[in-house]
């Protein structure tokens, strides 16, 4: 184990979904269960954060600024983190790789954040943030519509992770695979039968 938090961010209303995400079970689990189970052994720590408290398991906080999206998730385990780096991620990526998350760890060294770019997308909810960031998520708080992108291209010491970092590790893509609607895990299930 390592001296970081992991934090899942369990989101809202889910309204795109239909149902609250963290609940939904794909093979029997729930996907926060599938996300602790992956990686949880990684760190010393495990926090889920956002107004979602029926989720019934482990550490929960309420977000401090509700509504605000995952910058608001993030200030919240910034400030509650007993540890100096977290790792960050969203609910709904339930394939989250223990090799992946492992590689990013043993790379952090000192930056602010760690951030993969896997399809041309930034992965800022699977993603390394230091304490040193925190002003920079007050500040974007302020911001009519708060963005983690907006925080990660305009701070100092960010690390950005292309694929040519990951491609060694067999199936990478899959830990930054999320699911905004059920018909996306139906059609995930078809596609890649167990």
């Amino acid at each position: 184990m390592l001296k970081l938090t992991l934090v899942v961010l369990t989101g809202g209303n889910s309204k795109r979904f239909g149902d609250n995400k963290c609940l939904y079970k794909i093979g029997g689990k729930t996907m926060i269960e599938m996300i602790v189970d992956s990686i949880g052994k990684l760190f010393s720590e495990t926090i889920f954060v956002g107004s979602n408290p029926q989720i019934g398991v482990g550490k929960f906080l309420r977000d401090i600024h509700p509504n605000r999206g995952p910058v608001g998730g993030l200030e919240t385990a910034l400030i509650n983190s007993k540890y100096e780096s977290i790792f960050l991620i969203a609910c709904d990526m339930p394939f989250v790789s223990f090799e992946v998350v492992k590689n990013m760890i043993e790379v952090r060294d000192e930056y602010s954040i760690l951030c993969p770019l896997v399809e041309n997308i930034y992965q800022v909810t699977h993603a390394i943030y230091s304490k040193s960031v925190f002003p920079a998520v007050v500040k974007e708080l302020k911001r009519e519509r708060p963005s983690l992108t907006h925080i990660v291209l305009h701070t100092p010491k960010v690390l950005f992770l292309d694929e040519n970092h990951f491609k060694h590790l067999e199936g990478y893509r899959e830990s930054f695979k999320n699911f905004n609607f059920k018909s996306e895990i139906k059609l995930y299930n078809t596609e890649n039968p167990a």
